[in-house]
């Protein structure tokens, strides 16, 4: 591939991108992701399924870390509330 990118041009001829010499080099493969060219290639399907159940997992268990915080919060707001009403009646 470097050899490509560092042989001489023609005069009058149009330089060879980088996107040309890596398929020019690795040839036309459909398991390249599309879009991002010649990079990463895709997860296969069992591994991200695999991160899938873990990353379900993680966010039931923020969601339950957060219910929790808005019950002890909606309590504390009433017992707030009730206190000033308290206030509120003895004046």
């Amino acid at each position: 591939m470097l050899q490509l990118q560092h042989q001489p041009i023609a005069y009058g001829a149009i330089p060879m991108i980088e996107a040309e010499i890596c398929e020019k080099v690795l040839g036309q493969r459909s398991r390249y992701v599309k879009g991002l060219g010649f990079g990463p290639k895709p997860v296969s399907f069992s591994k991200s399924r695999c991160l899938s159940s873990e990353h379900k997992v993680e966010l039931g268990n923020k969601l339950i870390e957060t219910q929790l915080f808005v019950e002890t919060q909606q309590q504390q707001l009433k017992t707030q509330q009730d206190r000033i009403d308290e206030l509120d009646y003895t004046f």
